[in-house]
């Protein structure tokens, strides 16, 4: 959960500072986005008839991470 994002100004990184992770019901997590130095392909075997030709298919790209420094936190569930 990213509670400060606004998607009207999206140049605008104060929202990185500060973002949830809930664990569950009970547990949430504080943390930050960082931005990766390089990207990073998740990258997945594509099912193939012909095994003798291996293809590999790029899922996702991924330039930012979620960087969280303290142990989940307990919530109140009202």
């Amino acid at each position: 959960m990213f509670p400060d994002y606004s998607p009207q100004t999206p140049d605008d990184t104060k929202w990185m500072k500060r973002v949830y992770l809930y664990v569950g019901r009970y547990q949430r997590m504080t943390g930050e986005v960082k931005k990766l130095p390089q990207p990073l392909a998740l990258v997945q075997r594509r099912p193939n008839a012909d095994d003798s030709v291996e293809e590999l298919e790029v899922v996702e790209v991924i330039k930012y991470k979620l960087f969280f420094k303290t142990r989940p936190e307990p919530v109140n569930d009202v």
